[in-house]
């Protein structure tokens, strides 16, 4: 997969790939179609009345999906490095991070099996790089409707951020995820990118010796040089892992990327995963019900994204916990809106939230300090009647 450009070209691998077609025998469109097979043929799609993909069409017409909370993007079950995703046609690359600064040794790139699996994942994409050279893995995008002459990118504006797993060697590592809209593409390296007047967004992550889920908002990355610009999430080309920055070396795996949905996640041009992973929905996480003995505070419950616990969050000033509350009803009851607090309990402080959808139900809240968190969510249900949730988080 080719980038979009005026400039040549550039693929940032050593090795050339070609498109195989996906053999999960399961990426079918909202219709059944079939999605384009990669096998280097482009594969048109028919068209529907607007102009569109009739299987995109179709998708954006059909019911949402409740109690999904991520579009898994790849689960790297299937050991493809160009593969079909929900959002359109991708491909994974790997290549340095500086070129004028090169390892000391060979490095590793692919997707592995896991020596011990992680839940019910058998397969994680795995990178290394010896100092002080870094390296840069990246995942580039085509729209859905790219091969039949639609836009190039696709269109990510109905998701709030990323999602990932992500297990190093020691809780000393880190990340930088980089991310290029249609604004910085580049076609360059990092290194020279960061270096111009237009570089990528970044977002910090830190690795740990155990596995940890990573999520990261859209609107928390920002430019080295420009921290007033935001990233264009109507049109997203491509996302990068970025390792060894500091020329140490760095070696990292990375799982179930997916991406966080804005309130109820739209139906994807092509359903590439109808049995989704831990984490995924409401179902798969893990509830907590509140503390107390009125309906002001048990009558909802509360869940980690993260599927951490409650009781053992990380402090990060780079990342966010974030947090969902519900009323444990089967299909859950609308309700106008969730209002929240947070306090940090040694020093008093008030924590600001930040909605990830409209009716407040999901938040992300900053822990940069270590200490138990006070946690209060309530809204009106039934009728005027409050219902609500408070909970204990205890920051490490």
């Amino acid at each position: 997969m080719c980038r979009i450009q005026t400039a040549p070209c550039v693929v940032m691998l050593s090795v050339a790939l070609s498109f195989a077609a996906c053999d999960r025998g399961m990426a079918k469109g909202q219709d059944g179609s079939s999605p384009p097979a990669m096998d280097g043929a482009a594969t048109e799609a028919p068209e529907s009345d607007a102009g569109v993909p009739a299987d995109a069409a179709d998708a954006a017409a059909a019911p949402q999906a409740a109690g999904k909370l991520f579009q898994l993007l790849d689960d790297m079950e299937g050991g493809q490095l160009n593969l079909v995703t929900p959002i359109g046609l991708a491909s994974w690359f790997a290549g340095s991070a500086d070129p004028t600064v090169a390892s000391t040794a060979a490095g590793a790139f692919g997707i592995a099996d896991l020596d011990s699996p992680r839940d019910t994942s058998q397969k994680a994409l795995h990178a290394r790089v010896a100092g002080p050279g870094a390296i840069d893995v990246r995942i580039d995008f085509h729209g859905p409707g790219f091969q039949g002459g639609g836009p190039p990118y696709p269109d990510l504006a109905a998701y709030a951020g990323i999602a990932f797993w992500s297990r190093g060697l020691s809780a000393a590592g880190s990340l930088v995820v980089a991310i290029e809209d249609h604004t910085v593409i580049s076609g360059k390296s990092y290194a020279e990118t960061q270096a111009s007047v237009n570089p990528w967004f970044e977002h910090p992550a830190k690795l740990t010796s155990q596995w940890r889920r990573h999520i990261l908002l859209f609107d928390d990355f920002r430019q080295p040089t420009l921290p007033a610009g935001r990233l264009r999430t109507e049109a997203i080309w491509s996302l990068h892992l970025l390792g060894g920055l500091d020329g140490t070396g760095a070696e990292f795996w990375i799982d179930d990327l997916a991406l966080l949905c804005r309130g109820r996640c739209p139906n994807p041009a092509w359903d590439v995963f109808p049995t989704q992973g831990t984490g995924i929905d409401d179902k798969s996480l893990t509830w907590v019900g509140g503390e107390g003995t009125s309906a002001n505070t048990t009558c909802a419950v509360i869940a980690a994204l993260s599927i951490s616990r409650l009781s053992d969050v990380p402090v990060d000033i780079g990342e966010k916990l974030f947090l969902r509350v519900r009323i444990p009803i089967d299909p859950a009851p609308a309700v106008p809106i969730w209002a929240w607090t947070v306090k940090h309990v040694p020093s008093g402080a008030m924590i600001d939230v930040t909605a990830v959808d409209e009716g407040w139900s999901t938040v992300a809240v900053p822990i940069t300090e270590p200490g138990p968190y006070r946690v209060v969510a309530h809204t009106h249900y039934p009728g005027t009647d409050v219902c609500g949730v408070e909970a204990n988080v205890d920051a490490r």
